[in-house]
């Protein structure tokens, strides 16, 4: 499986072939995941339900994590279950076991358009951790940046504005536009 368009929380201290060894550990559990969707959706899986946000800046992260939340029908109640909410949207999730705690996920395209994220599951992080980097992943799926970073925003910032948005409903941020 070729995996395009990575977008990761990593350390920059992540060694590059510690960064190889989690890319390839990353593209297994995904091309396992995709073959398993092969043999019980033949040729047409599912796909990817989540709307894409325009982001201009930090707060305009902040309101996509609500709109999402309002595109999903989660008023502001907390998310019981981030992992099947996300699989729900057709966004592949396979958590990886590296022994590192320099990589906390990474989210890009995998064939076809099929989006994934893949995130650290090796007892390292607490659960709040691994549920914050799978909503950044997630983040960094729906959310169109460009026009940020050319602002010289950062999209991991971006990333996590949106995660502890998603996260933690704020009242009223998913009700208005742009």
């Amino acid at each position: 499986v070729d995996l395009s368009a990575v977008q990761c929380r990593k350390r920059k201290s992540t060694k590059a072939k510690e960064w190889h060894q989690i890319v390839a550990r990353s593209q297994d559990a995904i091309e396992r995941r995709l073959i398993l969707e092969r043999l019980v959706y033949g040729d047409t899986p599912p796909q990817f339900s989540a709307p894409t946000y325009v982001v201009d800046n930090p707060e305009q992260a902040e309101r996509a994590a609500g709109r999402l939340r309002a595109h999903l029908g989660l008023g502001d109640e907390p998310i019981q279950n981030l992992v099947a909410l996300v699989e729900s949207m057709e966004l592949r999730v396979a958590p990886v076991d590296v022994d590192t705690d320099r990589f906390d996920g990474l989210a890009g395209w995998a064939r076809e358009g099929v989006p994934y994220a893949a995130y650290l599951h090796n007892g390292v992080f607490p659960g709040e951790r691994q549920r914050f980097t799978l909503a950044h992943e997630l983040g960094h799926v729906v959310m169109d940046t460009q026009a940020a970073e050319a602002n010289g925003f950062d999209s991991d910032d971006l990333a996590n504005r949106f995660a502890g948005a998603l996260l933690v409903a704020q009242p009223g941020f998913g009700s208005t536009s742009p």
